[in-house]
């Protein structure tokens, strides 16, 4: 019936320390749980775009572009499949372009042992308005760090929680309405954390987009859900081994089955 299954999220979706603590390789991608769907539905190809850090502007931006570039491959995209794992609500992105050119000038980029995805992809970084992200290489050891000044800019001026909801809500909308206007098939799920029941965002609204292809919006998220079930398979950076991506699979494939394909 699929030809293709696309999955875009973040390090959850991606499958980060699958294989061993703090690997954020391409290869955690061939575990997670989105290729276990794909073989348990029996669909030729997979797609994963998702990577460590994305916020959810970054996941519905890029989830329509890839699918649009399908679409001018010549793929029909009623033979696609969407799986998207929304991320947290504190993530955002910024631009790292002027950082990268200052280290070109000095002959320090890359970076010996970069991992940090976005960065040599996008030229974007990933950032969290309460934290500091560092760029590391492969033994963990700090390597360079970008947007310490934006994320004190974004914490002060740019973050608030009912902004981000009202926003999270306009690139859930923006997909699924994407995916509709083009006969795809999709599934959301959370994966970092639930929707918050308490929160007065617009609730005549939210009814639109949360029905039987968003998995228990208000009750559920993959990380919580994980750390609680299936403690013996977290991982250093609180993500999971391959046998918890198959219990999340057991569990999320027969709701699909039953409301979604």
């Amino acid at each position: 019936m699929y030809e293709i299954l696309y999955a875009n999220g973040d390090s959850f979706t991606h499958g980060m320390e699958i294989l061993g603590n703090n690997n954020v390789s391409e290869e955690n991608k061939y575990h997670a749980y989105p290729m276990q769907i794909t073989d348990k539905l029996n669909i030729g190809n997979n797609v994963n775009s998702a990577l460590p850090g994305a916020p959810n502007e970054w996941i519905a931006r890029t989830t329509i572009l890839d699918l649009l570039k399908l679409k001018q491959e010549g793929q029909d995209l009623s033979k696609v499949f969407v799986i998207v794992g929304w991320s947290g609500i504190n993530r955002l992105e910024i631009t790292a372009k002027e950082e990268i050119k200052m280290l070109k000038k000095t002959g320090e980029w890359p970076p010996i042992g970069m991992v940090s995805t976005e960065i040599e992809m996008f030229g974007t970084n990933f950032v969290n308005p309460n934290t500091t992200k560092w760029v590391k290489d492969e033994n963990g050891n700090t390597v360079c760090s970008f947007g310490d000044d934006a994320q004190m800019f974004c914490a002060q001026y740019l973050w608030d929680e009912d902004l981000e909801h009202e926003k999270w809500f306009g690139y859930i909308m923006l997909v699924k309405n994407f995916c509709e206007n083009n006969n795809i098939k999709y599934f959301f799920h959370n994966n970092v954390h639930s929707w918050n029941k308490d929160l007065n965002i617009r609730p005549n609204l939210l009814k639109d987009i949360f029905d039987k292809r968003y998995y228990q919006p208000y009750d559920f998220a993959f990380s919580p859900w994980g750390k609680e079930r299936h403690s013996y398979g977290v991982r250093k950076e609180g993500h999971f081994t391959k046998q918890v991506h198959v219990a999340f699979t057991d569990l999320i494939l027969p709701y699909i089955k039953e409301n979604c394909l």
